[in-house]
């Protein structure tokens, strides 16, 4: 009875989603939770699935930080039920950290990133043994570019700034293997590294850099149009 009254009510609350009413979608959310809590546990595989819909509900409503206890949560619950490894696990450290980068908690985002990468990385060993593995495969590449720019973006926040020009290099290598060197996604990497040479004194590392991202800006869009730093990019 509980299961089938449950389902009733997750729905509902998918469908109050739908509609944009928020808060009536987190009560039902609640509701559904708690009762998973006290009949499955508060690992079981249903409950978990009920916390990843609150996370995401709250992340898209920018409540960043009780989205970001949902998804603590949620990690916990995970890593006792599924195990180190688990391909879920890796997307919720990759939606927690992006969260933490958010709130300017940049130990933890960059901790979770890492975590999150290194997930990814062995996701994609395995992939690599299935048929269909090049669609999937472009898929998580790309994914995986985003969060070492991001991640490069905290390092660069926490002074790490060696840290931060290998996550760079690797996008920049990374985004020109999947959209060549004219795609915007690559020029934005590239030009925060060459932001961050001067840091270290490479000036001429950063000239060749800085002219190899205007040359492929100008490509992509434009000589008229300005390029954006480190300093106006996505945070």
């Amino acid at each position: 009875i509980f299961s089938t009254k449950a389902s009733t009510i997750f729905f509902l609350a998918v469908l109050y989603c739908d509609l944009g009413e928020t808060e009536e979608a987190m009560g039902m959310f609640k509701r559904v939770m708690d009762g998973q809590k006290e009949i499955l546990g508060s690992t079981h595989i249903e409950t978990l699935d009920t916390l990843s819909n609150m996370g995401i509900l709250l992340k898209n409503e920018a409540n960043n930080e009780e989205a970001i206890e949902v998804y603590i949560e949620l990690l916990a619950g995970q890593l006792e039920n599924l195990g180190e490894g688990h391909i879920d696990i890796t997307h919720t450290q990759a939606c927690l950290a992006d969260l933490c980068r958010t709130q300017g908690r940049l130990e933890e985002a960059e901790s979770l990133y890492i975590r999150a990468l290194e997930g990814y990385t062995k996701f994609m060993e395995q992939i690599k043994q299935t048929s269909n593995h090049a669609e999937n495969q472009r898929e998580i590449e790309t994914e995986m570019m985003e969060m070492y720019h991001y991640l490069a973006i905290v390092q660069y926040h926490l002074c790490k700034y060696e840290e931060a020009k290998t996550r760079y290099l690797i996008c920049v290598e990374g985004r020109t293997k999947l959209c060549g060197h004219d795609d915007e996604g690559t020029m934005d990497p590239a030009n925060n590294r060459a932001v961050l040479c001067p840091q270290q004194g490479q000036f001429d590392a950063a000239a060749v850099v800085d002219s190899r991202a205007l040359e492929g800006r100008e490509e992509a869009i434009g000589s008229s149009q300005p390029a954006r730093s480190h300093r106006d990019s996505r945070r």
